[in-house]
């Protein structure tokens, strides 16, 4: 049986990309060696968002007594919270299952590869099948990277972390970034000594130096320790404790902790594709703006192309790659990411930071304290900033950066208002409610063009 589109892999890069190639009246088959929904459904942004906002619910029952509500006792029960993680996570893999099979989407259990000769097998459990599809669409995800160092065998993954049974007594966590930040806020909100070692000189590398900065600040308020511009050399295990031995600026350390985890980054699932000879990109699939691999008829979606290693990214690749694979033209544009990270506070960015523009543009920067929210205030949350880069002559918004309550909520209207390009006059014209979070990022818009009104 011939496919009209064969999609490699079922995260959300995949399924999207089958449900979309099923929406434009193609005849689809999704390949998958796991469970549909890949990374961000079972091990990634779905289970560590539900873990999180557990999280967050557990530091306001522990701040009752500012809100003048009393209560007995306030403590949790980390098998329970476990077990609701995985009814959410099990409510949207069945979720995304309907959705394939009402599209009529053939999903098949297994891995796939495929070769310039042999064409597209997959080995499922009953042994190798061929098929055989007009146009391919790649979308195999990516792993956690792993540290080659001694004792790199006792360290765990964000896998592993989110199937601990209990929060660990301490717990070193290498690699800040959005994984290594996430974690660090769930264990440390259940009482886990957590302290992050960061290579870099920022615990958010590439993002804006005044929002990282005041994050790590917070982060230590909290009870994390951040140490950057840190190398860990080695683990060594006695009687159950790992001793990990640290180079910092400062000189060489070593501490005891119960847990380990790594979250350095991850790298591209090639394997499926490797009989193709696909051009590369700092080991990434090469993509055109159409999405189309230096091999004509296959395409590329998501976390093996190294763009951004962002779930809805990967679903926008995927719509992208479909449209042009079933002879509908569309074009891939980067500009406008939203980047965010589910930390506490939120961060969400999007555009130029403020050494990235300076080093391009004359430039302003309004900024806007959420200490100034009455919405913030009202529900103890005025830790944060909102700050706005533009272009001083034209007054052209050129990166927004918050740091706060919903932050990830608010990059959306940072995301529009780059998106259609408006200049800060233009920014400072639309009507935001009050009072709200969102408030706060017209203030920081009117700071940036002078004429602040409520700072």
């Amino acid at each position: 049986m011939e496919y009209d589109l064969a999609v490699i892999g079922g995260g959300p890069a995949g399924y999207v990309a089958a449900l979309k190639g099923a929406q434009l009246g193609a005849k689809v088959l999704c390949v998958e060696k796991e469970r549909v929904g890949g990374t961000c459904l079972n091990w990634g942004c779905v289970p560590t968002k539900t873990l999180l906002f557990n999280a967050k619910v557990y530091r306001y029952l522990n701040r009752l007594t500012e809100l003048g509500l009393r209560a007995e006792s306030c403590s949790f029960d980390f098998d329970l919270i476990q077990k609701r993680k995985e009814h959410v996570v099990e409510k949207f893999v069945r979720g995304v299952e309907y959705l394939l099979k009402r599209r009529e989407v053939e999903v098949v259990k297994g891995e796939a590869r495929i070769d310039k000769k042999t064409g597209l097998f997959v080995h499922t459990d009953e042994g190798d099948v061929s098929f055989s599809a007009r146009k391919i669409i790649i979308s195999t995800g990516s792993s956690p990277t792993r540290l080659s160092f001694p004792g790199a065998q006792y360290t765990i993954d964000s896998s592993d972390a989110l199937s601990l049974k209990s929060p660990p007594a301490s717990m070193l966590i290498i690699g800040g970034g959005a994984v290594g930040i996430e974690f660090a806020v769930i264990f440390s909100s259940f009482g886990t000594k957590v302290t992050i070692v960061e290579l870099l000189e920022s615990i958010l590398p590439g993002e804006d130096k005044e929002i990282t900065r005041l994050l790590a600040r917070s982060l230590q308020k909290q009870g994390v320790d951040v140490h950057t511009d840190s190398t860990l050399i080695k683990i060594e295990e006695k009687d159950g404790t790992l001793f990990s031995t640290v180079r910092s600026p400062s000189g060489e350390w070593k501490m005891p902790t119960e847990k380990v985890l790594c979250s350095v980054g991850r790298k591209p699932n090639l394997e499926a594709c490797e009989g193709l000879g696909l051009e590369k990109t700092d080991g990434f699939i090469k993509v055109s703006e159409a999405m189309e691999t230096s091999s004509p008829g296959v395409y590329a979606a998501g976390d093996v192309c190294g763009k951004f290693l962002l779930a809805y990214t990967a679903s926008r690749e995927a719509e992208i790659a479909t449209s042009n694979a079933l002879g509908f033209p569309a074009k891939m544009q980067y500009g406008s990411v939203p980047r965010l990270i589910y930390s506490h506070p939120e961060v969400g960015a999007v555009g130029l930071a403020e050494e990235e523009a300076r080093n391009q543009y004359d430039i302003v920067v309004g900024r806007f304290p959420m200490v100034g929210s009455a919405r913030a205030y009202a529900e103890l949350e005025m830790e944060g900033i909102v700050k706005v880069v533009a272009e001083k002559k034209r007054g052209r918004v050129l990166g927004i950066h918050i740091l706060g309550p919903y932050a990830t909520e608010l990059a959306l209207s940072a995301t529009i208002i780059l998106q259609q390009k408006m200049d800060l006059k233009e920014a400072a014209a639309i009507i935001y409610g009050h009072p709200t979070f969102s408030e706060t990022l017209r203030e920081a818009i009117l700071d940036a063009a002078g004429n602040p009104l409520h700072k």
